[in-house]
């Protein structure tokens, strides 16, 4: 992740508990920020991809019965590309599955991750949060597999996840 803010723009940045009305702003409030840099329509529209699945991810996902459920998403502009960074709380039950599905994700090819994508669309069974593990299939494609990822151990029952998606 980079730690030279002297070559960054923030583009947006937001801390604390996510609901619907929240995503819906940070989604509007991206949209024009994103507006004002004159971006080609396709990096604009993977970079609002890559943000809504992200927050998808953590509304439906994260320890919402934990005092701590919030987010800390922040989108960056680089020299280079934009940086999404997320993080949010997990229960220690959840790394080592998220942690094996992003690593395999890693090592998918873009054919690979597509016809992935396409399984779980046509045979995915729905979790009990309600998802058929499309987000973060969809992050992997739309981001060309460009992310770094990892935990950082809180107490005994939480870990905070923190994940950095480049667009380019």
């Amino acid at each position: 992740m980079n730690t030279d803010k002297s070559k960054q723009n923030n583009i947006i940045q937001f801390s604390g508990k996510l609901t619907s009305d929240k995503i819906k702003r940070i989604i509007k409030e991206t949209e024009l920020k994103l507006t004002e840099n004159n971006l080609r329509a396709t990096t604009k529209s993977r970079l609002l991809y890559i943000l809504v699945e992200s927050m998808q991810n953590v509304y439906h996902h994260a320890e919402k019965h934990n005092p701590h459920f919030c987010i800390l998403l922040e989108l960056n502009k680089l020299n280079e590309y934009f940086e999404l960074i997320c993080s949010n709380y997990v229960s220690k039950e959840e790394v080592v599955e998220l942690q094996n599905r992003l690593i395999n994700l890693s090592k998918l090819s873009n054919i690979e991750l597509k016809a992935l994508y396409m399984k779980q669309l046509e045979h995915g069974n729905l979790s009990e949060k309600g998802g058929a593990g499309l987000g973060l299939i969809e992050i992997a494609r739309k981001s060309n597999k460009e992310f770094e990822f990892g935990f950082e151990k809180t107490n005994n029952e939480l870990f905070v996840y923190k994940i950095c998606v480049r667009i380019r």
